[in-house]
């Protein structure tokens, strides 16, 4: 016969606990990022893209070259 006065584990509810705050937490975080989205940097991606690699063409570091030098 199963012992009916005996007391009740508390780690089940612990566990249980756990995972009903990280469940509470994320739907928050997905509210909040769902309610204030961040607008993108540019509108034009694509196009900031090749400006910028316009503008650091000149810095480019020049290859070396791929034959030694006749001397050696």
């Amino acid at each position: 016969m199963p012992d009916t006065d005996r007391k009740h584990e508390p780690w089940p509810l612990a566990v249980a606990a756990l995972l009903l705050f990280m469940v509470s937490t994320s739907l928050a975080f997905l509210g909040i990022a769902i309610r204030y989205p961040d607008p993108p940097v540019v509108d034009d991606a694509y196009r900031a893209g090749l400006a910028y690699a316009e503008r650091m063409e000149p810095l480019a570091v020049p290859e070396a070259p791929d034959e030694a030098p006749a001397g050696e």
